[in-house]
């Protein structure tokens, strides 16, 4: 009995070292093929303009190739189930965006947290949101924006690209938070929502600055509020919602990489060691701020940290605003 269970014990010790060598062998060799980099949405938009120039740095840095791969649909949920099913093996990534922890709390497709089933690998970027209005708009600040609602004879409305978008999200966080009624205007994506606040449709959207900023340029929309702390280099005469104390607008949509949650952390930990030299490069940053976008690093750990936290906010805003699951 003691020479057969000392044979057991051999036996799984050795196999063992050999399950260990070969997690070894497979951390110090990755990677030895090309990484593919999913993004949740079409080709062109915000979250596909960083990926492309995330990926061109990385490619360098890793010495492999990195290539982006649009796989949009179902609010982001095709590319992250794409992803969170994908071999944890660090060669399929996720661009992810705050729909990762917006989607669960307003769609009934989803069940469940999507963040746990990915490893957190590093944020890198953000994109500013900006309250946009027509040019006759009555209002040119915060302020005045709110006196005016309190007046009018019906709430003022505000475009969306979709029902429980963020966008739809920081409007109902506006209203709680300046007291004042809007109603919602779901479009079809952002492009006819701006369409719409150009012919006079809607009175306001929160958007994103990259594709709102040639229509700020031109004139043909007007700037009210940056939605961040500090006033954005692009526009230094537009007031931030972080001088103005108005710390509840202040909401940074964020673009992150994660990896399925199985990956071996020593991967991950490559991973996010090549991203941090990427997001640190000049010319990473200055080509995100061509393009209105900011260069944004957290590592591993806080932007897991940061996730948690934009989830449970979000939860707060979607539970106190009544909004349903559809």
């Amino acid at each position: 009995m003691n020479s057969l269970y000392k044979a057991c014990k051999l036996l799984v010790a050795s196999s063992l070292s050999v399950l260990v060598a070969a997690a070894g062998a497979s951390e110090v060799t990755w990677p030895n093929k090309p990484v593919q980099l999913v993004v949740p949405f079409a080709p062109g938009g915000n979250t596909d303009m960083v990926a492309r120039i995330l990926a061109g740095g990385l490619s360098h840095e890793i010495k492999q190739p990195v290539v982006v791969e649009n796989r949009a649909g179902a609010g982001s949920l095709i590319a992250t189930n794409y992803v969170a099913n994908a071999q944890p093996d660090g060669y399929t990534l996720l661009l992810n965006t705050v729909a990762l922890v917006t989607t669960p709390l307003v769609s009934a497709a989803v069940d469940g947290d999507l963040a746990s089933k990915f490893a957190p690998v590093a944020q890198v970027a953000s994109v500013p949101k900006v309250l946009i209005t027509n040019p006759s708009f009555p209002a040119n600040s915060v302020a005045e924006l709110v006196a005016y609602a309190k007046k009018a004879e019906k709430p003022l409305t505000y475009g969306t690209p979709g029902n429980g978008s963020v966008t739809h999200l920081m409007g109902e966080l506006f209203a709680m938070e300046m007291g004042v009624p809007l109603v919602q205007v779901p479009y079809r994506g952002s492009a006819p929502a701006l369409t719409g606040l150009m012919g006079g449709e809607i009175d306001m959207i929160f958007e994103d600055l990259p594709p709102a900023t040639p229509f700020i340029n031109s004139g043909k929309l007007k700037a009210l509020v940056m939605a961040s702390n500090e006033r954005n280099t692009a526009f230094p005469n537009v007031a931030s919602a972080g001088e103005q104390h108005l710390s509840a607008l202040i909401v940074e949509p964020w673009n992150g990489v994660l990896a399925p949650a199985q990956t071996p952390p020593a991967v991950v930990h490559a991973l996010e060691q090549a991203i941090a030299k990427v997001v640190a490069s000049e010319d990473y940053r200055s080509r995100l701020a061509k393009a209105s976008a900011q260069a944004t690093y957290r590592d591993s750990q806080a932007y897991g940290q940061f996730i948690q936290t934009e989830a449970k906010r979000w939860a707060q805003v979607v539970q106190k605003a009544g909004i349903e699951k559809q």
